[in-house]
């Protein structure tokens, strides 16, 4: 199992690093250039590292999520090893929560750890489901600041260059926020789009290389065509600096035109 790599612009060598996970529950620093795996670091925990994102301000730390997604690591991947991890389940007011980081990014100005929340008390014979939220973590000792409440699904968080708006991505719709108050400012749909002629989009952004594009890429929509009674694929592109989304159509789906095997 190899997790969804992150490519990092690297201080210590001409080109980027592709950083990726494996299981059991390592990273891998691969050298962009020559292809070759510069380091190999074991991560604290089980499981295999799902999330990998890296601090703009300090290109040689990573965030990872593992230990079945209840766990934050930092890592130097420039000096190879683990710096501190923190369990995102606590106890609060006399229960445990457990929780689940179902995405996570750094504010590019401030270094503030963003991560988005699955959250779950257990109770004596049940368990309760509590809402979903994004917490804010210091970066210097990964203690939390301040959250605030989202909307559920999120597959990806993304900043704004300048760090003042945090974009979440779920299965419906883009969420904009003020990253300081935490106010929703704008919801941008994405399956029902009001759009003529063009029905419901099915489709998830998945974990791009946006820090170095400006662009958050949704990979492959499907889109009913109303009219005809088939469907499109194609490609949808967020502008992270203008808060803009494009969608491209690029062929009918189809036999003719997609094989598996």
């Amino acid at each position: 199992t190899f997790a969804l790599p992150s490519v990092v612009p690297s201080s210590s060598i001409a080109g980027d690093l592709l950083v990726g996970g494996q299981t059991p529950n390592q990273l891998f620093v691969i050298d962009g250039t020559t292809d070759r795996v510069v380091k190999q670091i074991p991560l604290s925990g089980v499981g295999t590292p799902v999330t990998i994102v890296f601090d703009q301000r300090n290109q040689n730390i990573v965030y990872v999520t593992t230990n079945r997604w209840q766990s934050i690591c930092a890592v130097d991947i420039d000096k190879g090893k683990e710096l501190k991890c923190i369990d995102l389940s606590r106890a609060e007011n006399g229960s445990r929560v457990v929780v689940r980081a179902g995405a996570l990014d750094v504010n590019p100005k401030t270094g503030e750890l963003y991560v988005y929340e699955l959250r779950v008390k257990e109770m004596l014979g049940r368990y309760e489901i509590l809402p979903t939220r994004i917490e804010v973590f210091d970066p210097q000792t990964l203690e939390p600041t301040r959250n605030f409440e989202a909307p559920r699904q999120a597959t990806v968080m993304a900043f704004s260059p300048d760090g003042s708006r945090l974009y979440t991505f779920h299965v419906g719709d883009i969420y904009e926020y003020d990253s300081s108050s935490g106010k929703i400012v704008r919801r941008t749909p994405l399956v029902y789009h009001n759009v003529t002629g063009m029905g419901g989009v099915d489709g998830l952004p998945f974990y791009p290389n946006y820090a170095e594009s400006g662009y958050v890429v949704a990979f492959g929509y499907g889109a009913e065509d109303p009219f005809h009674g088939t469907w499109q694929v194609g490609l949808g592109q967020f502008d992270l600096k203008t808060g803009g989304l494009e969608m491209y159509e690029l062929a009918p789906f189809g036999p003719n035109n997609y094989y598996l095997g």
